[in-house]
């Protein structure tokens, strides 16, 4: 039997070539056997040695022949699309004319509100309230805030100090004399307000009782004590039976004096009773009245047309500066007060004229008639102009427009309009007219623009 020369292991069966363990080859068996090594010789007496377990050793791993290397596989060939046909372009469509952008006209400046020469005590004109206390005595104040609810005061520091001392005292008169305060909710009560005025430059002093009927109790006694305590110039007193939260009536009727007060605004002399139209703040008016006349840059030969003229004021105060004026107002006390302080000045009709007529009736009327104010000066209500007579200004073509108004948005709005239509704003000065509150008077300048 083979046995490997190396580990001497036995092979399995003759025929094998490789040993089974280390892989040593075999020696061919006709080939000279190998010398075998000599025994040990033997001791006497001695053990003898144990044979030793032959080693086997596991033969060497048989070489691993590396994975064939995989070919990397080839990239696709990018595809390219191919560039289109050249196409004949369309035919070139002109582009529509665009629309000529309406540039907004640079914003007119506005200038810092005009002081108003006083800011306490200002008022020439008061309207109060009559009602009764949680004593129910009877009492003048001021509504509370959207309610019909009489706030007591007896102290406004806007009026002259005469006035709150006389609506105290008629208070007093009337509750001895047994008139009760009107009741807005049930329609009942005579005493509805006191309303008082007096001429800032005069001194003379009105005062008008606005009833639920027809007379007070002991009227004629009561008016005379009032005048005399106060040096009251003419008392009246204005029926107002309506349900309603307008303050007078149209009846008024003249218990003492007579029946008026006069003074003096921006040098025009006046006589006003309660229906006509008046600022509030006298001075302040003044400088108001003397910048709208700057704005208006009257010639000698214009000819001026005052809108919403009240008792025509404004326009007279500028007549010198101008051939003719024609003044139109809706009131027509205020247009009878007109007439009659032109026919104190000596005007005739021809150099200074009053209309009772609604401001957008006349001024549509006007130009219909083919009348050229070359300025116009409009100074309405808190509601500002209507657009009849907006287009009937714009129809007219003025030269100028000045805009006196008391409420700084409608104004705006009706700027606005008027720039629409052919003005340019030129400038806008504000006014303190009511110092202590919120509110500002302001007059605007329109220049008619170039065609």
């Amino acid at each position: 039997m083979k046995v490997c020369p190396n580990c001497h292991t036995p092979a399995r069966f003759e025929a094998q070539k490789f040993c089974a363990v280390c892989g040593h080859r075999f020696e061919d068996a006709g080939s000279a056997p190998q010398a075998q090594p000599a025994a040990p010789a033997e001791v006497p007496g001695a053990t003898p040695e144990a044979p030793q377990p032959v080693e086997r050793r596991r033969p060497a791993p048989a070489p691993v022949n590396p994975a064939p290397e995989v070919p990397e596989a080839p990239k696709p060939v990018e595809r390219r699309r191919p560039a289109p046909a050249p196409v004949n372009p369309a035919p070139e469509v002109p582009a529509a004319p665009q629309p000529a952008e309406r540039r907004r006209p640079a914003p007119a400046p506005v200038h810092p509100a005009l002081p108003a020469p006083l800011t306490e005590r200002y008022r020439n004109k008061v309207q109060l309230p009559v009602g009764t206390d949680e004593d129910g005595r009877l009492v003048t104040g001021f509504y509370a805030g959207r309610s019909h609810r009489i706030v007591a005061c007896r102290d406004c520091r806007l009026q002259p100090d005469w006035m709150n001392r006389l609506a105290a005292r008629a208070c007093a008169l009337l509750q001895d004399a047994g008139a009760a305060a009107y009741d807005e909710e049930r329609h009942t009560g005579l005493v509805r307000h006191l309303y008082m005025r007096q001429g800032w430059h005069s001194g003379q002093r009105l005062l008008c009782f606005v009833l639920n009927g027809r007379a007070l109790p002991q009227e004629r006694a009561l008016c005379e004590t009032l005048q005399r305590e106060f040096d009251l110039t003419t008392v009246l007193v204005n029926r107002n039976t309506k349900r309603t939260n307008v303050i007078l009536g149209e009846e008024t009727r003249t218990v003492l004096g007579p029946g008026f007060i006069e003074d003096t605004l921006a040098g025009v002399a006046l006589r006003m009773g309660v229906h006509e139209f008046y600022q509030v703040n006298t001075p302040a008016a003044e400088v108001l009245y003397a910048k709208a006349r700057a704005f208006a840059a009257l010639r000698p030969e214009d000819f001026l047309l005052d809108l919403y003229c009240g008792m025509g004021t404004i326009g007279l105060s500028m007549l010198p500066d101008c051939r003719r004026l024609l003044g139109v107002e809706i009131v027509p006390q205020a247009v009878e007060g007109a007439q009659a302080t032109a026919a104190r000045l000596g005007l005739p009709a021809e150099r200074a004229d009053f209309r009772c007529q609604d401001a957008g009736a006349a001024a549509a009327q006007l130009a219909a008639e083919g009348a050229r104010p070359d300025v116009i000066v409009v100074d309405p209500p808190r509601k500002g102009c209507d657009e009849a007579t907006l287009q009937a200004i714009v129809q007219m073509a003025p030269r100028t427009v000045v805009m006196v108004s008391c409420n700084a948005a409608t104004a705006a709005r009706d700027t606005r309009w008027l720039v629409e239509h052919g003005y340019g704003a030129q400038q806008v000065q504000p006014v303190d007219l009511f110092p202590r509150t919120k509110h500002v008077e302001c007059i605007v300048q329109l220049q008619r623009a170039a065609m």
